[in-house]
């Protein structure tokens, strides 16, 4: 494993449990953190055959300009918590399937497209509750990534498409439960924070 990749997996993890742990209480700057992560991921793929230094400096501005615009468009992060969540959940059915991006990524992508624009639009109907489940989709994934990506020799596959199905298996379910976790967290969270208030 190269320092890249050690660090790129500390971040996903470090930014997962920030996610996890404070999605609905710090919602602007989980926000700004997907706005980050969105744009800084997009044009790291697409610079993929240019020198590392022009692909990092590219994919740092394009991510800060990704962090600001999510932070200002506040008024309207409650469609991009549930566009995260429908985003996730097309990769999740992805996986249950065993779609491999090399041989079938235009239907990953039309998986990730229709969840985000699906769920985007009618999730807002959850009221509340679609931030904890938006932002506890984004940091069990962020983690699950992280995660394959510190050990993926262990799992003897490549980060970027974990293509055995124990691997596979062992994934979905790591992101089950970091699912779970950060939901109930920030659900009971945000339900202790609302009972102080109204005392």
């Amino acid at each position: 494993m190269d320092t890249g990749d050690l660090l790129w997996g500390i971040a996903l993890v470090v930014g997962g449990v920030f996610v996890g742990i404070y999605g609905e209480m710090l919602f602007r700057f989980v926000l700004a953190m997907i706005g980050f992560l969105v744009a800084f991921s997009a044009i790291f793929l697409l610079l993929k055959d240019q020198s590392e230094g022009v692909q990092l400096l590219f994919s740092v501005i394009a991510g800060g300009i990704g962090a600001f615009a999510l932070y200002a468009l506040f008024n309207i992060g409650i469609y991009v918590a549930g566009a995260a969540l429908g985003a996730v959940a097309g990769v999740v059915i992805a996986g249950l399937v065993g779609l491999s991006a090399d041989d079938t990524g235009w239907l990953l992508l039309v998986l990730v497209l229709i969840g985000a624009g699906g769920v985007g639009f009618f999730g807002p109907r959850l009221g509340t509750m679609i931030i904890p489940l938006g932002t506890s989709a984004i940091a069990a994934f962020m983690m699950t990534y992280g995660y394959l990506v510190l050990f993926e020799s262990t799992f003897s596959a490549d980060a970027t498409e974990p293509e055995h199905e124990y691997s596979r298996k062992t994934l979905l379910v790591l992101f089950a439960m970091l699912y779970a976790l950060c939901f109930l967290a920030q659900w009971n969270i945000a339900n202790l924070r609302r009972r102080l208030l109204n005392r």
